[in-house]
């Protein structure tokens, strides 16, 4: 775990955006002036149909999907995420999070969200759930 303590893999599944967040802060800081490659992170919503929650209980499996669909209203199926990553990838700013506003399906808003210099102080404390 991030911070030293005993794995709980929903605390692992959100130290693992917030890495993601920190590794595109140090790329875009070390190579974008440089290259001008741009560097992005993206939450593209609850993808619930994958194989990602293959080893829960099979009560968790069958209900998980619903619940995001229609009670979270978070969930999003593979074509849809696919999309949004196809969105993120011909983006041309650098420095980016890209998540949606509203409901997470389909009718929301996916946008990016410009990060600011200091990541952890300016950018984390509303667009992540610690």
């Amino acid at each position: 775990m991030i911070d030293g303590g005993e794995f709980d893999g929903a605390k692992a599944y959100k130290d693992s955006k917030v890495c993601n967040m920190l590794t595109m802060q140090e790329f875009h800081r070390r190579y974008h002036d440089k290259s001008g490659v741009t560097f992005s992170s993206l939450y593209p919503g609850c993808i619930a149909t994958t194989g990602l929650f293959r080893s829960h209980v099979p009560l968790f499996r069958a209900l998980f999907p619903p619940f995001q669909k229609y009670i979270t209203k978070g969930y999003v199926s593979e074509e849809e995420a696919g999309k949004r990553l196809a969105q993120v990838w011909n983006y041309y700013y650098s420095y980016y999070y890209f998540l949606s506003i509203g409901e997470g399906g389909r009718g929301s808003q996916f946008r990016p969200f410009p990060c600011k210099p200091h990541l952890e102080d300016d950018c984390r404390p509303n667009h992540f759930h610690a």
